[in-house]
């Protein structure tokens, strides 16, 4: 299929590279895309040639949740080559991909974890760290699993205030998370379900 420019959003500023003229200060930007394209659509040449005024950087992020009405997946993309005819790459500088299932209960504060439990499940996931960075995909059917801030730090929450779990219902919900302390995950949802709005952060 074909870029679709109403599943491109800008959801927030990212840092800059300090080096010499003439690209000092240029900001790196974070993207969602939703689309029922599949991600290997998604990363073919060309893919995303048209969109209106060349925005993308070498080194801006893409937030994507590919294939929706199909089988959903989501997947951490960084912009290699920008300009008009930027090139993507799936990107594993979050850290390591896990899929965690069986008896894990504790899931580490950095990389991808992919939720496979047969079951209903409730695991914690480690504290923050002020950069860090995590995303948690749901990769079973319609059982539920509750992510809550680990039991090692009672002060460590979800956007602030009081909230301490995220809960996922549906295949595919996701959820990428930044760490602004040792005590504050601030989390980014997604549309990656037909059938879902992401997960519920309460």
């Amino acid at each position: 299929m074909a870029y679709n420019k109403d599943g491109f959003q800008k959801i927030a500023f990212g840092g800059a590279i300090a080096s010499t003229f003439p690209t000092a200060g240029e900001v790196k930007n974070v993207y969602n895309y939703v689309t029922n394209d599949t991600l290997e659509e998604v990363l073919a040449s060309g893919y995303f040639d048209g969109i209106d005024g060349d925005p993308l950087l070498a080194g801006d992020v893409i937030i994507a949740a590919t294939d929706v009405d199909g089988t959903p997946e989501t997947a951490l993309l960084v912009v290699t080559t920008g300009g008009g005819t930027p090139v993507l790459k799936v990107s594993s500088g979050v850290g390591p991909i896990e899929t965690i299932s069986l008896t894990t209960s504790v899931l580490s504060n950095r990389g991808v974890s992919k939720l496979l439990f047969a079951a209903s499940k409730t695991v914690q996931l480690a504290a923050p760290y002020a950069g860090a960075r995590k995303v948690l995909t749901k990769d079973s059917g319609n059982s539920t699993i509750v992510v809550t801030v680990s039991a090692t730090d009672a002060s460590a929450n979800f956007d602030g205030g009081t909230k301490q779990t995220i809960v996922f219902t549906f295949l595919g919900e996701s959820v990428m998370l930044f760490g602004l302390s040792a005590t504050r995950w601030v989390a980014i949802p997604g549309v990656i379900s037909a059938a879902a709005v992401g997960p519920v952060i309460t």
